[in-house]
């Protein structure tokens, strides 16, 4: 049996997260096998924001759609954010996010305090890794990814690394990735790391090569595959664009990348 996970955001509950007609959905969670990654589907109209959150781990998001705003809490800039953009909230950093946009991210590893109203139990004492310490302070950043990304070759003709070690983060990961119809991945293997991703847009199919099976990949689904899992993305007739990443970051695949981590 394939120990890859698939989360649909039709099953997501709900997080009483947002105010204004905003909704938050916790699609990757610890309730599904994600232990590294948090993404919360934010989906905010215009004068909707979420609650001030803060985190103790660095957390990452994407912008789905539109044109909102991150807010530093309580009294910092409001920075502007656009669709295809990335955020990068360090560790200790309060913020909102406010509409009208839709964002896809959240805390790496999760933050057990956002899932208290979604329901079930799950002890997050010891999560997969270790989450490192002594951070200095930082503040939020923004970034296009085919500016500030890194091409990732092993991956995807058309992907870019985006939040990692070289541009200042320390556990948290977000990648983006275009696969061309039919275009897969080369094999390969995460030996301490976590990896996940979330279907932007197109179709496709999670090879695990240990078990030998495959699940299906779609739009508005997310994947989780544990440390040490041989694995390969395949996009469908359609292509594939998603976010994600292994968390904490993959050094060796990074050190093979000509990344001086």
């Amino acid at each position: 049996m394939s120990a890859i996970r698939v989360a649909r955001l039709d099953d997501a509950p709900e997080l009483p997260l947002a105010a204004g007609g905003g909704r938050v959905r916790a699609l990757l969670r610890p309730e599904v096998g994600a232990r590294e990654r948090a993404l919360l589907y934010v989906e905010l109209p215009a004068q909707a924001a979420t609650a001030v959150l803060c985190h103790p781990y660095e957390a990452a998001y994407f912008v789905v759609h539109g044109a909102g705003a991150v807010h530093a809490e309580p009294d910092g800039p409001a920075h502007p954010v656009r669709e295809a953009q990335m955020l990068y909230v360090p560790p200790g950093v309060a913020y909102r996010l406010v509409g009208p946009a839709v964002f896809a991210g959240g805390p790496c590893p999760p933050d057990p305090t956002l899932f208290a109203g979604a329901g079930g139990t799950v002890d997050l004492a010891d999560p997969a890794g270790s989450v490192p310490r002594g951070y200095p302070p930082a503040a939020l950043r923004i970034f296009d990814p085919l500016q500030d990304g890194i091409p990732m070759p092993i991956i995807a003709r058309r992907s870019w690394l985006v939040i990692a070690p070289h541009t200042g983060a320390r556990y948290a990961v977000m990648n983006l990735v275009e696969l061309a119809p039919g275009e897969a991945n080369r094999p390969h293997v995460h030996p301490t790391s976590e990896d996940s991703l979330f279907v932007l847009a197109g179709s496709g199919w999670a090879h695990d090569l240990d078990a030998g099976e495959r699940v299906a990949l779609h739009a508005a689904c997310a994947l989780v595959v544990p440390p040490g899992v041989r694995h390969v993305v395949e996009a469908g007739p359609q292509g594939m664009r998603s976010i994600g990443g292994p968390v904490p970051p993959d050094l060796e695949m990074l050190r093979a990348m000509g990344m001086a981590v």
